[in-house]
């Protein structure tokens, strides 16, 4: 289980974040400061439940329907599956949303992108949460409700509530892998990464960043 204590690390590290793979790349961006989980708002939940058939919704008409977490679940369910194709997560190329709603395929950041970019009209925050360990990282597209935190993406937690980052973690642990764990973790906003939303409707991103600012887990 995950201790209550985070210590800061402002060790630069020298290592490419990607959404499964560490890559030591000097092409890299560089992203400075992970966002506190405290100040996280907390966006209000919706009741909003109706079910679309999104095979023949375009993108923009699909980020206009979906309003709630569980809406995001069903599209995952109908649209996307998980493949990384052409190696990648080892290239730190990622798709636009709007690619991926054509190609209906991607890797975690993938999916993590296409949850922010389907709730990116409904008050939700384009987080997506970096979880850095041996061997392997993940992402998650992460959201606040009533003071609890949540994840979407290849793997989600909603609708069962974490109270912090580190109980989170813990139930994105990847499975059947004894030996793996997660040692930090940083939070970063796509909008911020990724300038006039390109990460919602452009092509090929680039998905590789240096991190200089992340958060440890302890009790692992």
């Amino acid at each position: 289980m995950l201790e209550n204590i985070l210590k800061k690390v402002r060790t630069k590290i020298a290592a490419c974040v990607l959404a499964g793979a560490l890559l030591f790349n000097s092409g890299c961006m560089t992203y400075r400061n992970s966002i506190p989980a405290d100040s996280i708002p907390s966006v209000e939940s919706s009741e909003e439940d109706t079910f679309y058939m999104y095979e023949r919704m375009t993108s923009e008409e699909s980020i206009k329907a979906v309003k709630t977490p569980k809406q995001v679940l069903d599209y995952f369910t109908q649209k996307m599956y998980y493949k990384n194709e052409n190696n990648s997560i080892e290239k730190g190329e990622y798709q636009s949303f709007k690619a991926n709603h054509i190609d209906r395929k991607g890797v975690c950041f993938d999916y993590a992108m296409s949850a922010a970019a389907l709730l990116s009209d409904n008050g939700y925050p384009p987080l997506v949460l970096i979880l850095m360990g041996k061997p392997i990282n993940h992402s998650v597209f992460l959201f606040k409700q009533n003071d609890s935190y949540y994840a979407l993406g290849n793997t989600s937690t909603y609708p069962e509530k974490s109270s912090t980052i580190e109980e989170l973690a813990d139930k994105l642990s990847p499975q059947n892998t004894v030996k793996s764990k997660w040692e930090k973790y940083v939070i970063i906003n796509l909008d911020e990464v990724y300038p006039d939303r390109k990460w919602i409707n452009g092509d090929v991103i680039n998905g590789k960043f240096f991190i200089t600012d992340s958060t440890s887990l302890a009790g692992y």
